[in-house]
């Protein structure tokens, strides 16, 4: 007896996933992506598969077009997506209930800390690409009173 349709107990190779919206997982040596938003994750990772060769997988962004290619050394999996069709009522009431799930997370999230205006003059030095002329100007002349 079984309790999984034969669909899904079937055998599949990775030639399952071509043509399909899938998210490429790929290994710790893959490090950056832990660095991204959930944006930019699933931009670079999530696309429809257009070829799987025995050097890796290439996939298409679904919002830019743009490929991306993975090379099979650094991939551990590779997850098939859940589409929706917006015109499909089944699958209206399904992104209702997610779009109703995301905004009740976004509610939940934690205001960031709320910075003094002070603070945030002092800060600009410390975290910017760019030097605030006045520390400048500072440390300039504590440079030339150190040398004198």
């Amino acid at each position: 007896m079984t309790i999984f349709p034969e669909e899904i107990t079937k055998e599949t190779g990775l030639n399952y996933f071509k043509g399909k919206v899938c998210t490429i997982l790929v290994d710790s040596l893959a490090d950056f992506q832990s660095k991204m938003s959930n944006e930019e994750v699933t931009q670079s990772f999530t696309g429809y598969v257009n070829h799987i060769t025995p050097q890796g997988v290439c996939i298409t962004d679904l919002i830019d077009k743009t490929r991306n290619w993975f090379f099979r050394d650094h991939i551990v999996g590779i997850r098939e997506a859940q589409v929706f069709d917006p015109d499909n009522p089944k699958d209206q009431e399904q992104i209702a209930v997610i779009q109703k799930a995301m905004e009740i997370k976004e509610s939940k999230a934690p205001e960031p800390p709320k910075v003094s205006k002070v603070e945030q003059m002092e800060s600009v030095g410390k975290e910017s690409a760019f030097v605030d002329l006045a520390d400048l100007q500072r440390l300039a002349k504590k440079s030339k009173n150190n040398l004198q």
